[in-house]
């Protein structure tokens, strides 16, 4: 939009203003007709123009027409001043010099103003503030929880700059320690046998530990300690035979300086031991007794063997055994060993089997008499009794169908005649 200002200022009149032709006679017309009315040194407004006749408005009109086109005479513009703003719509001027030829002596000013720089300005962008923090990714133990924020406190327009700097932030959050179960540790080792003979426990633990319960946590879970029955050896009972292994002979002899005949009946290589008081004998080559007073120190001469077979010893191999505490004052006894499986080939075979109806009593009478040191009674009737009865008669390991000692249904109660000294 172009504003027109116009400025009078008395000045000289210029030489070269106003000479243009025809000018001169239409100006003295103007002069005589028009000014004495409207007034020296400026044109007639439309009120003073409506006062005149209508001849003399016409031609008052028609002259200033002719004038006005060629009245001001005006250098040229200057060139347009700087925008007042870079961006979003400024204003810059421009101005030149005119002189009004109908005053002749005025020279006045022109200005023009205009819009520029109406491109709209760039808009960096501006983050909004942070949210609040998210919920812990965790609901116990460590997690993380996050904030954001958006870059629209403004949005970047108009080619302005994103903003500077992350959207989001993240940082490590806890609402509780989480809940430790109990877990144990290894099992320790065994402990010692209780019995340094016969059968003793022995003891493992193991502690709730790895790791202990915390916050909350479960104990652990079954049993800190296990026991389970043990035996070192065999205890030496009055009179009981105690089977010591399996040991290499020579024509040298292990067991020298005693009495060797042939008998395979272990309790008759046990009977002829005792009667000379002797607590060690050998059954080798599943028919030779070897017994000494030395026996005890000499069996293991030669070193361990794996020639023996069913308690009989072998081929330059004896079975070794041991009787308990020869003392004087002795008695027999008789022990209970437990109860056992019998199937149809007979956990005692080649021996003696009979019914009694007093079946503990008379099956002891009957092995006592033979010199056998094992006897059984199953089914509350039967006896079992043989020489090698105490090498077979946990054949079929154990049973749980004994009742009041006097065996049952394809079960057997056990009993030793052992000898106790005081």
């Amino acid at each position: 939009m172009i504003k027109l200002a116009v400025l009078f200022v008395a000045a000289v009149i210029l030489g070269t203003l106003g000479k243009k032709p025809g000018y001169q006679a239409k100006l003295k017309r103007y002069n005589k007709i028009c000014r004495p009315i409207c007034g020296p040194g400026q044109l007639c407004s439309e009120s003073q123009l409506s006062k005149m006749k209508a001849s003399k408005e016409i031609r008052c009109t028609r002259l200033q027409k002719q004038l006005v086109a060629v009245n001001d005479v005006c250098q040229d513009w200057t060139e347009w001043s700087t925008c007042s703003k870079q961006c979003g719509g400024g204003e810059q001027t421009r101005s030149r010099s005119c002189q009004d030829v109908l005053s002749v002596k005025s020279v006045y000013q022109e200005e023009e103003t205009q819009t520029c720089n109406t491109q709209a300005c760039p808009v960096n962008g501006g983050y909004t503030p942070f949210t609040s923090w998210s919920s812990c990714s965790a609901s116990c133990g460590v997690g993380t929880r996050t904030r954001t924020r958006t870059c629209t406190n403004p949005a970047p327009a108009n080619g302005g700059e994103n903003c500077q700097g992350p959207s989001s932030q993240t940082e490590s959050c806890k609402i509780r320690e989480c809940p430790v179960n109990g877990g144990y540790t290894p099992f320790t080792s065994w402990s010692s046998c209780s019995a340094s003979c016969g059968v003793g426990t022995r003891t493992r633990t193991r502690s709730c530990t790895n790791p202990a319960p915390a916050h909350g946590g479960e104990n652990c879970q079954g049993p800190s300690s296990q026991t389970e029955s043990c035996k070192i050896r065999e205890c030496l009972v009055c009179g009981q035979t105690l089977k010591m292994g399996c040991f290499r002979d020579k024509k040298s002899r292990a067991i020298y300086g005693g009495i060797r005949f042939r008998s395979s009946n272990i309790d008759k290589c046990k009977a002829f031991a005792l009667k000379y008081g002797w607590n060690t004998f050998a059954i080798q080559n599943k028919r030779e007794c070897f017994t000494s007073r030395y026996a005890a120190n000499t069996y293991n001469k030669y070193g361990a063997s794996t020639g023996c077979r069913n308690g009989r010893g072998g081929r330059w191999a004896m079975n070794v055994y041991k009787i308990g505490c020869l003392k004087r004052g002795c008695r027999q006894t008789v022990v209970h060993l437990g109860c056992y499986k019998d199937k149809r080939s007979r956990a005692i075979y080649g021996g003696i089997r009979f019914k009694s109806s007093n079946p503990v009593t008379d099956c002891e009478s009957y092995a006592r008499a033979r010199g056998y040191s094992i006897f059984t009674v199953q089914n509350k009737k039967e006896c079992f009794t043989s020489s090698g009865a105490r090498l077979t008669y946990q054949k079929y390991g154990r049973s749980t169908n004994c009742r009041n000692g006097r065996g049952g249904r394809w079960a057997q109660d056990v009993y030793q005649i052992a000898t106790q000294c005081s």
